[in-house]
């Protein structure tokens, strides 16, 4: 082959499907049950353009193939604020920004939030984890990244809201 055609296919494969779909560490956090989907997006707004897919609680989930949610983060787009889902084998789950997170030692938890920009919405019974809400955030993917570098951080579980469809 030669580098000519070697660098066209390159750039084809490169360009045809990226490395890491949106929300692909989250998915992965959350085990093989939990698939990424770019056209499928939640609101707690009723868009009554949208047919939903799904009602859990104040969120609505819908499917939208003419446009995708390219990056893991809450996105506004028609003045409505609309979160990234994963598809799961029964229903789906809303990826809110919210976090548990579980530290090695007692005073690391005080600590985590300020290192990372995060809200400690609550403490827990272990007194090494505490809930923690990603306000502003652009990609919840390099948030987990930031966190599993942090070497006081043993554990960080995404709390999702998930639906079942019947």
């Amino acid at each position: 082959m030669t580098i000519k055609r070697w660098a066209t296919l390159l750039v084809l494969s490169a360009t045809s499907a990226p490395l890491f779909a949106a929300c692909e560490r989250v998915s992965q956090l959350m085990g093989a049950a939990y698939k990424t989907d770019a056209h499928l997006f939640a609101s707690t707004t009723q868009l009554h353009r949208y047919q939903a897919l799904a009602h859990v609680g104040i969120w609505s989930i819908y499917h939208q193939q003419a446009w995708s949610m390219d990056v893991c983060a809450p996105t506004k787009r028609e003045g409505v604020t609309f979160y990234p889902v994963l598809r799961k084998a029964n229903g789906f789950a809303v990826v809110n920004g919210i976090w548990v997170i579980k530290t090695f030692r007692e005073a690391d938890i005080h600590q985590v939030g300020q290192r990372h920009g995060l809200t400690r919405v609550s403490l827990l019974p272990n007194r090494f984890s505490a809930v923690f809400q990603s306000p502003d955030i652009d990609s919840y993917d390099r948030l987990i990244e930031r966190l599993d570098r942090d070497k006081d951080i043993e554990k960080v579980v995404p709390v999702l809201i998930e639906s079942s469809v019947r």
